[in-house]
């Protein structure tokens, strides 16, 4: 036999042997055998698991029928023990966030009852409805900065969550009553368009009753100081009724209050313009002109914008018997506000010592015609509220009306307010 037929061919080293190959096969089976049973072990453990945690939840977030139903019994703490777990798990639940702050309402806990109206989304449907009541709720403990930035959340644009009329024409309301009372005239009159642009044919003119009314009353100065000691006292960083207060406290003559309450408004907020003009009110109620000048010589440039500052910059000047810088400082209030009679009247004083006779006759005249109208107004508003009263209406007295409103509004600058007005007249208006 050769040698290539005696010799047994050597196995190749790439290759098992047959008896390696045998014993391998079983290991490798098995390995994959424990990988099989530890995946479904594992898996088995995690679904036990999940099973588990939904059941637990399931039973944490408690069932809305459940707790309106502890609700209507009265039980009060085991709802409220309910709601506070759900919204642990569901802090976007609107429905269990009203729920709990009516709850929390019911024992007179004003403030967190507003709070938890606050942490309703702001995409939830009925948001403008918990805005409201979270202001109302604010306004109950004397949290006006808080109300005022609710009330404004429910009359927001906001063209897929309008707010009801209802709840549109009561907030709107509340934020006048506010901004008249802080002496915020131009935004009660923006808050006043905006009602006006929502309303009904037949609410507007009652919107611009309130127009005019806004122009016209005021808060009895012992009545706001009280109002606005409270809210300075539940906030004491409520800038705005610092500001008012200050003022309403000078008008009683507690002058020393007037002080105290506005340093601390300008401590904090030395550049605030309109915490400026209340201190230069003060400052010329009292006949300190030289002080009044020297706030005036502090103030930031944005005061070159203000009709007021420039009105108390001519008050300044014209103490120091500078006729010219007065004039100047008249004048430029008179461009930036047209239609104050008072500072039309200075203006015109002024102009007469300067000999600018021609001048000053139309400002005098024009001041004078100003007040005149804001005089009338009263009448003619009261007018006006006495025929929307009579029953059955007398059509043409109650047209008369309103032509006089409107007339009057011309006279003393209000364009806009008298086209609304006259709109009124038109044929077809349903009218109050």
């Amino acid at each position: 036999m050769s040698d290539r037929q005696g010799t047994r061919p050597k196995t190749p080293r790439s290759q098992p042997t047959p008896a390696v190959v045998a014993s391998t096969r079983p290991e490798r089976s098995d390995s994959r055998g424990r990988v099989l049973r530890w995946t479904v072990w594992t898996l088995s453990l995690a679904l036990v698991g999940l099973n588990a945690w939904w059941t637990w939840g399931d039973w944490s977030l408690g069932d809305m029928k459940a707790i309106d139903a502890s609700i209507a019994r009265g039980k009060l703490d085991e709802a409220e023990q309910a709601l506070r777990t759900r919204l642990r798990w569901s802090p976007s639940d609107g429905d269990a966030r009203t729920k709990l702050a009516r709850i929390l309402a019911q024992r007179g806990d004003q403030l967190d009852c507003a709070r938890e109206l606050h942490e309703v989304p702001s995409w939830w449907p009925s948001k403008s409805e918990s805005s409201f009541l979270e202001a109302q709720a604010f306004k109950r403990v004397s949290h006006a900065r808080e109300a005022e930035a609710a009330w404004l959340a429910c009359i927001a644009d906001d063209p897929l969550h309008p707010a009801p009329p209802n709840l549109f024409a009561g907030a709107a309301k509340e934020l006048v009553a506010l901004y008249v009372l802080e002496g915020r005239l131009d935004e009660a009159r923006k808050t006043l368009w905006r009602a006006y642009d929502q309303a009904t044919p037949i609410e507007r003119p009652g919107v611009l009753a309130m127009r005019v009314r806004a122009e016209l009353e005021r808060i009895a100065h012992e009545e706001a100081v009280a109002k606005l000691r409270g809210y300075i006292e539940a906030d004491p960083q409520d800038w705005d009724a610092r500001r008012a207060l200050a003022l309403e406290e000078q008008a009683i003559g507690n002058g020393e209050a007037a002080d105290r309450v506005l340093n601390d408004c300008l401590q904090s907020r030395p550049d605030d313009i309109k915490a400026r003009q209340a201190q230069l009110e003060i400052l010329q109620q009292r006949g300190n002109m030289d002080e009044a000048r020297a706030v005036i010589d502090r103030l930031p440039s944005e005061a070159d914008q203000d009709a007021k500052i420039w009105m108390y910059r001519g008050l300044v000047r014209q103490s120091e018997r500078d006729d010219p810088g007065a004039f100047e400082a008249f004048r430029r209030s008179v461009e930036l506000s047209p239609n104050e009679a008072d500072t039309l009247y200075k203006l015109g004083m002024v102009e007469q010592r300067l000999g600018k006779t021609d001048q000053a006759r139309d400002h005098i005249a024009r001041s004078r015609e100003l007040h005149q109208a804001y005089a009338n107004l009263s009448g003619a508003y009261q007018a006006f509220l006495d025929q929307t009263r009579k029953e059955p209406r007398d059509e043409a007295g109650y047209r008369e009306s309103i032509e006089k409103v409107a007339s009057l509004c011309q006279t003393l600058g209000w364009q806009r307010v008298a086209d609304a007005w006259r709109l009124e007249l038109a044929p077809g208006r349903p009218g109050p």
